[in-house]
Order: C-alpha cells, then structure tokens, then sequence
C-alpha cells in the first residue's frame, strides 16, 4: 500500500509538471494559498522544536523525578494502549461477539486507569516544572491539526499553489513513508487541479 501511495504521488507530480497550463480555478488567490502552505510548514516546524526541547527537558528531569509515567494502559492482549485506542478496542470486542457486560465493565475500568496515567503525567510534568513547555506543545499540535485542515480545504487556483501542495505531500512521504487521509485530500486535489 505505502508503494501504491508513493507511485500515486509521483504519477500525481509527473502529470503536474506535464500540464503547468491548466485553467485555474476561482477558488483560492495565489497569495492565499500559499499562506496556507506557509502555515502549514511553519506549524510543522513549530511542532518539531517544540518536541525537540521537550524531550531534552523531560530528559533532564529524569535524573531528579525518575521516568515520565506514560499515558498507556494494558487491557487484554494489549500492552500499551491509550485515548481513541480504548474505545476502538471496545468496539472490536463486541464486534467480535464477546459478553457485552464483562466489555462494558473492562472498558469502564480500562478508561479509569488510562485517566489516572494521564494525569500521573501531568503530576510529573508539574513536578518537573515542565507544564508550560507541554502547554506549548499542545499548542503547536493543535496549529498544525489546523493547519492539515486548511490545505485539505484548499483548492489550488493557481499551479504554483498546486505544486506547492505535491511538494509538501512529497516532503511528508519522503519522511515518514506513508500518506495520512488527510494528505491523501490534499493530493487529491492538487493532482486534479492539472486534469
């Protein structure tokens, strides 16, 4: 699949630079979309340094408060799992046709340690002095979740916001060797901005 992705980015490039006089839409100013692009990688960069120091901190403060607790819980066959993870393992449980009520009172006591975790953590971050640095994480997170929903909401007008929008689709594949949905939108409509 990851290769499929990656030969559908570069067929999705090729006919970009193949077509650079396609009629442009009304959809988006040039100037617009291309603070969008901006944006976006200025949130992603803001995300990476954020993590970076970070992670140097909580490094740091090993030495004096021992290990971060990880917001991560065991339930079944499941060693580590945390947030959207819990309710989707409930959801495959009775799918799968187990007893709905032991399910329930799993997923309840599931939910209860997870909370405690997370707020193990918070109790170590604020013990180490690191609330601020981790609200500023947060912060950068949400951006760049801001930021993925606006170049999704784009449409390119222009080609130069269209190839904009491949080049930064490539970036993240190059990196990260796969697509997320919301980069498959993105490539989606760049790529039909040159049909």
């Amino acid at each position: 699949m990851k290769e499929n992705a990656t030969m559908n980015m570069m067929t999705a490039i090729s006919t970009a630079t193949a077509a650079p006089t396609a009629a442009p839409s009304l959809s988006t100013s040039a100037t617009a979309g291309m603070n969008i692009v901006e944006r976006y990688r200025r949130a992603k960069a803001a995300v990476e340094q954020v993590a970076t120091e970070l992670d140097d901190a909580q490094e740091r403060a090993e030495a004096a408060h021992g290990h971060r607790p990880f917001a991560l819980i065991a339930w079944r066959d499941y060693s580590a799992i945390g947030c959207g993870e819990i309710q989707a393992m409930r959801e495959r449980l009775l799918a799968a046709g187990d007893d709905a009520q032991t399910v329930e009172k799993e997923y309840k006591a599931a939910r209860r340690r997870y909370r405690a975790a997370v707020q193990a953590g918070k109790e170590w971050d604020k013990r180490a002095g690191l609330e601020l640095l981790n609200r500023r994480a947060e912060d950068a997170r949400k951006e760049l979740a801001a930021s993925q929903d606006a170049l999704k909401a784009l449409s390119p007008s222009t080609a130069e916001v269209a190839l904009s929008l491949l080049d930064v689709i490539r970036e993240n594949v190059e990196e990260f060797k796969s697509l997320e949905a919301w980069e498959v939108a993105v490539l989606a409509k760049a790529n039909s901005f040159f049909k």
